[in-house]
């Protein structure tokens, strides 16, 4: 399990790498500038950070966050339960990008869905190693057995 909770804490870094460079978007990105009708080209040109500020560190260390939660209960439950929040703020965060006018704070999730992608694929993994403990642990074959090594 501690290879697993590297992972998780590895899929934490990720997203906070992630963060950083949505940060560094420029607002054209989670709006419609590009057709112009919202907004002038100077706001347009503007990163996300210096639009948002620091307001933009507490939705962006969510996904940061939510990773860190299967390190610390390294459950096949909380795995899923992540990796389908991750999906379905990537999505929320895709649909307010793409249909607002202004710049939201919510748009800026749109940047965790590849963590959201890597958090499916470290909650299968944490599924089948905890299915394997279970199987092993029903056959006997428990991480450390004393009939096994010998030691009567």
């Amino acid at each position: 399990m501690t290879v697993i909770r590297l992972l998780w804490i590895v899929a934490a870094i990720i997203a906070t790498a992630l963060g950083v460079f949505v940060a560094s978007w420029s607002i054209l990105e989670i709006t419609d500038c590009e057709i112009g009708l919202s907004l002038p080209q100077a706001v347009c040109d503007q990163s996300i950070w210096d639009y948002f500020g620091w307001s933009v560190i507490p939705v962006l260390a969510v996904p940061v966050l939510l990773c860190l939660v299967p390190a610390v209960v390294p459950q096949p439950w909380a795995g899923w339960v992540v990796a389908g929040l991750l999906l379905v703020i990537s999505v929320v965060g895709f649909f307010s990008a793409f249909t607002s006018s202004s710049p939201a704070l919510l748009s800026l999730v749109v940047g965790s869905f590849p963590v959201a992608l890597l958090a499916v694929l470290l909650a299968i993994v944490l599924q089948v190693f905890s299915i394997r403990r279970t199987w092993l642990a029903r056959q006997g074959a428990g991480p450390v057995s004393l009939e096994a090594s010998g030691s009567h």
